[in-house]
């Protein structure tokens, strides 16, 4: 690694959280690029790289400006009480099917540049706030040491594919080609609008569907760090090499002990 790069990310890594700092360098340090197919860093999107969720983000927004969508915010959340993850982010996705990709961008500008830390919403006669996502600039920094270092960066989501794809290419300086989230089939119109379908293409993005989706596409590639903050990102981690590096993060809703604990001893893990 030429020497004014090296600078840059030590410069960088000087402002990270310390319990960070030391194994990424020996995560560089150990790590062989070989730049015709660099080792993998994969992260999980929602409370990982963003404080907040862009899924159920964009669908309050949509819910709150009077679209008819058919899966009621009620209805969605007491799937997830109920531990039907993997149906309800595959129903909150399908649901928004006629929306425009022009919409669903210009809701992702709307809602990470929005001023307030929280946003308030009336759905369903209830007013409420809920978090307004924003890049976390720690996540954002690591991206950015790695990707100098030579590894190429993967995000890996239960959220809209193009969503997914959108933010990590503007947001987070991810290459949206290696940004995937639940993805719809596209509908083009005879005026070249392209509208979200409703009909999904697989693997759903979350927990074991994260492991195909990296296994159809990156099926000849070292896995050296994974990130995430939910037992639905157990799987990818589990696929992080032995000399690799697991990073869990904390959030609102994650129980950050069990998805350590639910991880072989043999792989390097650290919480944050």
């Amino acid at each position: 690694m030429i020497e004014s790069k090296q600078r840059y990310i030590d410069k960088i890594l000087e402002k990270l959280p310390h319990e960070i700092v030391e194994p990424i360098h020996s995560l560089i340090n150990d790590s062989t690029i070989d730049e015709s197919n660099p080792p993998l860093t994969v992260f999980d999107l929602d409370w990982t790289l963003l404080d907040g969720d862009i899924c159920e983000s964009l669908y309050l927004h949509f819910l709150s400006q009077g679209k008819d969508l058919p899966l009621s915010w009620k209805k969605y959340t007491e799937m997830l009480r109920a531990g039907d993850h993997k149906n309800a982010y595959s129903e909150i996705v399908l649901a928004m099917a006629g929306i425009t990709l022009d919409s669903i961008y210009s809701t992702c500008d709307y809602l990470l540049n929005h001023p307030e830390d929280e946003i308030e919403y009336n759905i369903e006669g209830e007013t409420f706030k809920f978090k307004a996502p924003k890049v976390n600039q720690n996540m954002y920094a690591l991206v950015t040491v790695l990707k100098l270092a030579g590894f190429k960066v993967v995000v890996v989501s239960a959220s809209p594919h193009y969503a997914v794809r959108y933010v990590a290419n503007n947001y987070l300086g991810i290459n949206q080609d290696n940004a995937f989230g639940i993805k719809s089939n596209l509908i083009v119109d005879d005026n070249y609008t392209e509208y979200l379908d409703s009909q999904l293409l697989p693997p759903i993005t979350w927990n074991e569907g994260k492991e195909e989706l990296l296994n159809l596409n990156f099926p000849n590639s070292k896995i050296m760090l994974t990130c995430g903050d939910s037992f639905g990102d157990i799987p990818m981690m589990n696929m992080t090499d032995a000399s690799g590096l697991v990073i869990i993060k904390k959030s609102p809703e994650s129980d950050a002990t069990m998805i350590h604990d639910s991880l072989p001893e043999s792989i390097r893990k650290i919480v944050i």
